[in-house]
């Protein structure tokens, strides 16, 4: 590897440290809580899931997943729907706060991404996102990385029939 290569990786590696710990103090701070609070949020918003797909998009183990479902419940962000045909399953959703604490998290994400992007002008963009979506691309090889790398994006922004990471070919 030549000293061009190792600084493209150097420079990428700080770059994508940057953007997880600016959005994770974020969207974080938006919510006050840890940064798998908005996670779970924006998973539950947006697929009003079952523990077990919020434990794979978090990267939780079961109790991890119960103890945060729990704290959400408490302060009335998310309830469970029991399932009519087994009442041991429940499906999570969003309260009409839970939907405004996760509108939140969403706009602050967006906001420190503007700003990241901030020096790109025009067509800069749309080379940038030709290159990452390229990247992105080869990074998801299953569902729960797909789930992982997607928690906090807005699906309206990347539908999920140009979504690089493709989170439905593994469904």
């Amino acid at each position: 590897m030549n000293q061009s290569e190792l600084r493209l990786l150097n420079i990428m590696g700080a770059f994508c440290l940057s953007v997880s710990d600016r959005i994770s103090a974020a969207t974080s701070e938006a919510l006050g809580m840890n940064a798998s609070y908005p996670s779970a949020l924006v998973q539950i918003g947006l697929f009003s899931n079952q523990l077990s797909n919020l434990q794979s998009a978090l990267s939780l183990g079961q109790s991890a997943a119960t103890r945060l479902v729990q704290k959400l419940e408490e302060q009335s962000l998310v309830y469970k729907e029991r399932a009519v045909t087994d009442s041991r399953s429940a499906t999570l959703h969003l309260t009409s706060k839970g939907m405004e604490e996760m509108q939140k998290i969403l706009k602050e994400r967006y906001s420190v991404l503007e700003q990241l992007i901030s020096p790109l002008k025009g067509e800069e963009k749309d080379i940038f996102l030709v290159l990452i979506s390229k990247i992105l691309e080869k990074t998801v090889t299953d569902r729960q990385t797909s789930d992982s790398v997607c928690r906090l994006c807005d699906l309206n922004a990347c539908p999920q029939e140009c979504c690089p990471a493709e989170p439905l070919k593994y469904l």
